[in-house]
C-alpha cells in the first residue's frame, strides 16, 4: 500500500545539510556512506520511504538518523524518532542536541521523564510547528500527539517492536526502522529486506583525528 501512495518528495541536500555532514567527528565507513546516500535518495523519491536498517551498538545508525531527520526539518517537516526505553530518548536528545548545535532546530522529548508541563508544551509545539523533532517512546503511537507537518523516523532496537509499529505509523510518511541485532527473517516482510540493512555491520566509524589500524 506504502509504494501505491503518493508521499513527499524531498529536496537534493542543502548547503546546512553538508555542512552537518562535514562536522561528523568521525569518518564515515564506506557502507555507511553508502547507505546514508540509499536512505537520502529513498527520501526524494515521490513515494513514501520504507527501509530497515540493522547494526551493532557503535556502528553508525544513529548518524544516518541524524542526517535524515535533519534533511526533513530542511524541507520544512516535523520528525518523530520513536525509541524503546526511556533511556534511550535521554541518550538520543543528547546525540541530537549536540550534532545541530548551532542550527536552527528546536528539538523535544517525550517520556515519563518528562513533567506534565514539558510534555504539554512539546505537544503544544508539534501541534504549532515550533517543534521540529520530537524524540519519545510509544507514548508517540497512543492518538495524543499531532503534527503541523510530519515526517517520521523510527528508530527502534526491538525486532518485534520495529515490525508493529511500522504497521501503525502514517502510511504517507517516510518512515525506517534501525535495529540493534539482524531480526528473525519471520518478523521482516520480504520488501523490506534490501541489501542496505546490513551494510552497517561491517565496521565502526573512527575519529577523524585517528590513524587507521
Amino acid at each position: 500500500m506504502r509504494q501505491q501512495t503518493k508521499g513527499h518528495a524531498f529536496g537534493p541536500d542543502t548547503p546546512w545539510q553538508r555542512e552537518l555532514e562535514d562536522a561528523f567527528p568521525y569518518v564515515e565507513t564506506p557502507d555507511q556512506l553508502v547507505t546514508i546516500d540509499e536512505v537520502k535518495a529513498d527520501m526524494e523519491k515521490p513515494v513514501p520511504m520504507d527501509r530497515l536498517l540493522t547494526g551493532d551498538v557503535g556502528y553508525g545508525k544513529t548518524e544516518i538518523a541524524v542526517r535524515a531527520a535533519f534533511k526533513a526539518i530542511q524541507d520544512g517537516y516535523q520528525v518523530a524518532v520513536l525509541v524503546p526505553t526511556t533511556l534511550l530518548v535521554t541518550q538520543h536528545a543528547e546525540t541530537f542536541a549536540e550534532r545541530y548545535a548551532g542550527f536552527p532546530v528546536r528539538i523535544g522529548t517525550l517520556s515519563r521523564f518528562s513533567t506534565p508541563k514539558e510534555t504539554e508544551e512539546v505537544k503544544a509545539g508539534l501541534a504549532s510547528g515550533e517543534v521540529d523533532l520530537v524524540i519519545g517512546t510509544h507514548s508517540l503511537l497512543t492518538g495524543t500527539v499531532s503534527f503541523r507537518s510530519s515526517a517520521s523516523s523510527s528508530s527502534t532496537r526491538n525486532s518485534a517492536s520495529a515490525s508493529s509499529t511500522r504497521r501503525r505509523s502514517r502510511p504517507c510518511a517516510p518512515t525506517w526502522t534501525s535495529c540493534r541485532c539482524p531480526p528473525r527473517r519471520s518478523l521482516v516482510p520480504s520488501r523490506w529486506r534490501s541489501p542496505a540493512s546490513a551494510r552497517c555491520r561491517s565496521s565502526r566509524p573512527r575519529p577523524k583525528n585517528a590513524s587507521p589500524s
